[in-house]
């Protein structure tokens, strides 16, 4: 579990700097990258709070078949733009493509084979159970807001 917080942490840090470098060509991973967070976001608002996108603390995630559909296919529809893009990118855009490619076959994987949300129990509870607490701790937010939160 470490190890994929420590890898999705890694990935998002990446593409964040891969989103501020600019604009260059209309092959670029850019607007991919930023469009694959957005939802990364909504889809996984918990983690993403974690890594300090307080926006998300009012989100909760959607683990239902047609929450986890939804996903799956954003993410074959970005693996398919990238996979028809990668050969015309240019070389530094081609390594942000690859590493945005290895977190979407790691998601369609996850939801696809693992399913987790059909395999175990603790899926679900441990979310919840860890719920108010991480608002409770959460920095930023007033007393006011935590209360109005939970």
């Amino acid at each position: 579990m470490k190890k994929n917080c420590i890898f999705i942490f890694g990935f998002m840090a990446l593409l964040y700097l891969s989103c501020s470098s600019g604009p260059s060509t209309p092959l670029t991973v850019t607007e991919l990258s930023r469009e694959y967070i957005s939802q990364w976001k909504q889809f996984y608002p918990s983690r993403a709070l974690s890594r300090g996108f307080l926006e998300s603390i009012v989100n909760f995630e959607d683990y239902s078949m047609e929450g986890i559909l939804l996903w799956v296919n954003f993410n074959k529809k970005t693996l398919e733009t990238i996979e028809n893009r990668l050969v015309k990118m240019q070389s530094a855009d081609r390594i942000d493509a690859r590493l945005l490619r290895t977190q979407i076959i790691s998601e369609i994987e996850k939801w696809e084979v693992e399913s987790p949300h059909k395999n175990s129990l603790a899926f679900y509870a441990s979310p919840i159970s860890r719920s108010i607490s991480r608002i409770l701790n959460a920095e930023g937010l007033q007393n006011e807001e935590k209360l109005r939160i939970i």
